[in-house]
């Protein structure tokens, strides 16, 4: 009896064991790993916001409208982009497409990520060239797009990426919580901003593929 104990004892510690060292290799292994890409990333994606040349800091409008000005440099901004992006814009639409089928959460997402780092950073710098031509702020250009895809009714308002450069400078990577970036999918856009976007219902679809990514 006190053999079989022992042994039974031997093999909850072996699996004990297996189950830890394959957590370290698995999961604890990979996980650090993106965190310190995305850390890294981070320094990198701020250092290509640095270049745009307008950075004044910008007063968002207590009313939530859009002028038509700002609409108008926005499409553009947005046009740019595309026509900067060349033959990367197809590899990010189809990674786009992948990503609207899946159900990810933070884990999944922080590889998903690590894995897009380079097309992330050429369309930041793709985004950048534009909001320079175009004359905006990075402050006024991220109020303007939320707004601009809120009078859409779009569900990517506010970008993932963001999120977690924020994070990772504040060195809480695992602790990005993708679910506020849900909430503007329950705000409702003044119905000037909606009718400034109507004439582009159709054609900010071929935004999307960046424009999730928060570009």
């Amino acid at each position: 009896m006190k053999k079989l104990l022992l042994g039974c004892l031997i093999v909850v510690l072996l699996v004990g064991i297996g189950a830890a060292v394959g957590g370290y290799f698995f999961v604890y292994l990979p996980i650090s790993n993106a965190i310190a890409e995305v850390t890294e990333f981070a320094d990198e994606y701020e250092q290509v916001e640095q270049q745009v040349e307008n950075q004044q800091p910008y007063p968002i409008p207590q009313d939530g409208l859009l002028t038509e000005d700002q609409v108008e440099r926005f499409v553009s901004t947005q046009r740019s982009i595309r026509a900067g992006l060349g033959e990367t814009y197809q590899r990010m639409e189809d990674k786009y497409s992948a990503q609207k089928r899946r159900d990810m959460g933070v884990t999944d997402f922080l590889q998903f990520f690590v894995d897009m780092r380079g097309l992330i950073l050429e369309a930041k710098q793709a985004q950048v060239a534009a909001i320079n031509e175009h004359g905006f702020s990075m402050e006024e250009y991220r109020w303007v797009r939320k707004a601009c895809y809120q009078a859409l009714g779009a569900d990517i308002a506010n970008s993932a990426i963001d999120e977690i450069v924020r994070a990772a400078k504040e060195q809480d990577v695992t602790g990005v919580d993708l679910s506020k970036l849900e909430e503007s999918r329950n705000q409702t856009a003044p119905q000037h901003n909606i009718d400034l976007m109507q004439p582009y219902r159709d054609e900010w679809q071929n935004w999307a593929p960046y424009g999730w990514l928060g570009i």
